[in-house]
């Protein structure tokens, strides 16, 4: 157990481990239905005190996890979330292959650099899945996406997308222009429109932290930037609503050049 609390707080014992903890019911069905590679399932007497609860157990031992039953306070313990969940799970991380990156295909990419809310970053995540984007990228300094509150925020998108972690956001910017996308700056004061931008061909978004934005020094490397046209005197988007603004005009943009 004191490698799953080390888990839980620090991005270095994730790394070491090659896993993740995935909180409560909803994840780990959503860990099963992705064929997620659940090496553990620790659970409370709550979880079997239902029979929903029982199969959930049946199904995650089914899978090859390996079940460890634990007080609620142990398990309150173990976990991020505020209420304590009757069932945490480790999860191997996959790392992505050279298939996806640098990536190779048509689908956008979210490039996230200096978030620090955890939530804000998984909620990025789940935005990019459902916008169809093929990756997503945190790069700089930041929150890591694969925190329990990051993980929570994805709602199960976090086993539908590859995440990839990158030290150097230069290198990483070189890396997707390299690989034919446009680099896209979100930008309340950017130069472009979000509904006048090309966004149907392929192009990765830019998402600075929250308050801040951008650096001078990420956007010498990016080729434009787009903004989210507000009415006059509304205040800026926050960086989660122009990620969701943008890559969901780009949904929008792909549907109508296929016809």
């Amino acid at each position: 157990m004191r490698e799953l609390r080390a888990m839980r707080r620090d991005p270095a014992a994730r790394r070491a481990a090659g896993a993740f903890l995935a909180e409560g019911v909803h994840l780990a069905e959503e860990a099963l239905a992705a064929g997620a590679r659940i090496r553990h399932a620790v659970v409370s007497p709550r979880l079997g005190a239902t029979e929903p609860g029982r199969r959930l157990l049946e199904r995650l031992v089914a899978s090859g996890a390996e079940g460890h039953e634990a007080s609620d306070a142990l398990m309150e313990s173990l976990q991020d979330a505020r209420s304590p969940q009757p069932v945490l799970c480790v999860v191997e991380r996959d790392e992505p292959g050279p298939e996806v990156w640098p990536p190779r295909g048509r689908e956008p990419v979210a490039v996230l650099w200096g978030l620090q809310d955890p939530g804000n970053v998984g909620t990025i995540v789940r935005t990019a899945d459902a916008a169809g984007c093929g990756l997503v990228v945190a790069c700089g300094p930041g929150a890591d996406p694969l925190h329990p509150r990051a993980v929570r925020a994805t709602a199960g998108a976090v086993f539908r997308i590859a995440i990839v972690r990158e030290d150097d956001p230069e290198a990483t910017l070189a890396r997707l222009g390299a690989a034919g996308l446009a680099r896209l700056a979100a930008d309340a004061r950017g130069s472009t429109s979000w509904d006048r931008a090309d966004l149907a061909t392929p192009f990765a978004l830019v998402l600075g932290g929250e308050g801040a934005g951008l650096p001078a020094s990420i956007r010498e490397h990016v080729d434009r930037s787009v903004r989210v046209t507000m009415r006059e005197g509304a205040e800026s988007l926050s960086v989660g609503a122009a990620a969701a603004a943008i890559l969901f005009e780009a949904v929008r943009q792909r549907r109508a050049s296929a016809g």
